[in-house]
This record gives structure tokens, sequence and C-alpha cells, in this order.
């Protein structure tokens, strides 16, 4: 009796040890891929209720609709509707150059956050500079359709939409730019044969699971082997890939000049990420790190500098130069 018992307790732990991780990778993956009307902190909870409760229910990316207008900044503003093929309707702002039709730049923004912030600050720099610029909010972020989120593999088809939107929109040269998630599923929609000139990332992640491996260690939870579970669940939930996008393999499929900003003290999305894409891209660019920037600080840190970098980019791509391999700190 002793021993059956024994053996019953013994399948009962090897049970828990093996269902017990992947029940809490399936629910903090559908929290990471399921937004929601609530802010979301970057930091480790604080108190034992805190960090209960997000082992529990794992943390949310906040859905919130964007409360500041481009004519806020003074910049004029049409309000336009994207319709990628199959799939939700997306809000966007077009705003149009301050002359002559021009090249127009399409801003696609990171994983929790929307068109207006914080990107509405680069749009000001980049009409300035004579730009169209189109913003718009991914699927399931902002105003826009849809419920979920893959962190970027099917936002891909969003910025192949805005693309081409854009090209309608201007001279029928564009350049896309984007930020950490934004910023992978415009290297992804270019190696998928979406169209652009330039190529600008902000904060590029190397993948889904390395972007999650850095969430779960900033809310206090082992990274290992828990990001690989969340993946494996995020790409069961949301019917995409294990983890993809990779920019650094997308990126050889490309043949754009691509600009990468990055943060000396991003831990969501290293400088080496940035610099591990640099180097396999055909088409050549160069890199600015940003130093004592985290991932949200890149453009506050920047200043100047960081206009002057990606409108000097731009121009220099958009008129024809070839943009040598090159990095600035």
């Amino acid at each position: 009796m002793g021993r059956r018992r024994g053996r019953r307790a013994a399948a009962l732990l090897f049970a828990a040890l093996g269902v017990g991780p992947h029940a809490c990778a399936a629910v903090h993956a559908w929290a990471l891929t399921h937004p929601a009307a609530v802010a979301m902190e970057d930091a480790a909870p604080r108190g034992a209720r805190e960090w209960a409760r997000t082992v529990i229910a794992g943390r949310r990316p906040p859905r919130l609709t964007p409360d500041t207008r481009p004519s806020e900044l003074g910049l004029p503003y049409v309000e336009r509707i994207l319709r990628p093929p199959g799939g939700p309707i997306l809000a966007a702002w077009w705003v149009p150059p301050p002359g002559a039709r021009s090249p127009v730049v399409v801003l696609a923004h990171g994983y929790g956050e929307r068109r207006d912030r914080p990107l509405l600050s680069r749009a000001r720099a980049l009409h300035r500079a004579g730009y169209g610029v189109l913003l718009f909010d991914f699927r399931g972020f902002g105003a826009s359709g849809g419920a979920t989120t893959s962190l970027g593999f099917t936002e891909r088809e969003d910025v192949s939409a805005a693309l081409a939107a854009a090209r309608a929109l201007g001279d029928g040269r564009a350049a896309v730019f984007g930020r950490s998630m934004g910023a992978a599923a415009a290297v992804a929609a270019l190696a998928d044969g979406a169209r652009a000139e330039a190529l600008v990332v902000e904060a590029i992640y190397a993948s889904p699971r390395q972007a999650a491996a850095a969430r779960l260690a900033g809310a206090g939870f082992p990274p290992v082997p828990l990001a690989a579970l969340v993946d494996l669940h995020r790409a069961l939930q949301t019917g995409t890939p294990l983890n993809r996008p990779v920019p650094a393999e997308d990126i050889a499929r490309t043949r754009v000049p691509v600009l990468v900003i990055a943060g000396e003290e991003d831990r969501l999305a290293p400088p080496g990420a940035g610099r591990r894409l640099l180097a396999a891209a055909p088409g050549g660019g160069e890199i600015l790190v940003v130093p004592g920037a985290g991932h949200g600080e890149v453009y506050a840190r920047g200043g100047a500098r960081y206009d002057a970098t990606l409108v000097d980019f731009l121009d220099r791509v958009l008129a024809g130069d070839t943009v040598r391999r090159r990095g600035r700190r």
C-alpha cells in the first residue's frame, strides 16, 4: 500500500512539473497577445500581492485610443482608414507635406503603443523636413480593429497596407520607420515584398522569444525556460510560427538601406540586435547608438542629433545616394 501511494505521489509530482509550467506559459502568452484598456508597468511588480496577481494573470499591454491630435503639434492631417487584405480596419492619420508632392514616410509604433505616442514627435520633424507622413495604429491597438497582437508577424500585413497607401498619397517614393515591434514588422513586410526606398528601425528586438524573455525578467520571472514556453503558446494561440519574425534573418531578403537607432541602455532591445541586423543587411546602412537611453528614451535623449540623423539619412537615400555601413555614437 505504501509503495502504491509513493508511486501515485511521484506521478502527481511529475504531472505537476510538466503541466504547471505550460499552464503558466499559456496564461502569460494570452496576456501578452491580448491588449487591454489599462496601463502596463514595465517595472517589476511591487509587493507580494501585486507579484502574485501578475503570476496568475500575466501582464497585458495597454490598448488606449490616441488622445493627442497632429493639429496640437501644428500639423495638418486627415483621418484615413487602411484595409489590409483579410485583416481588420486600421485607423490612420495622413499628414500631407508642406509643399509639393514628396516622398512619404510610414510610421509604425511599438508594442503597447499607439500612433500619437510616441510617434507624433517624429512626424513633426519629418514634416518640417518636407516629407508627408502616414501614421497608423496596428491591429489590436489604438483605434484600429482586431483584438490580438502577434508581436510582429501578422502586423507585417499592416505595414504592407500602409506602404501601399503611402505610395498613392505621395510622389511614388516611400520610406518606413518602425519602432520596437513596428520595426520587426517593417523588416518582415519588406522581406515579403512590400516596397520601400528606405528603412529606419528604432529599438528593434532580436525575436519575439527574446522580447518575451526580457519582459519576463523585468517582471521578476525566470526567462529560462519560461520564455520558450510562452513563445510556444503565443504561436498556438495566434496561429503564427514559432519565434517569428526574426529581423536579422528577414533583412537578408531585402535590398533597402537601413538606419538603425538604438538605446545604449535598452534591455528589451539591446544595441547588439541592431548591429546584427545591420551586418546582415544587403542594402547597407548605418547605426546611431544614443548614450544612456533605455527602451522608451531614445528620442528624448537623442534630441536634435536624433532628428538630424534621421532626416539626413532619408534625404540621402531618397535622393539616390549610396549608403555605406557606418556607426555613430
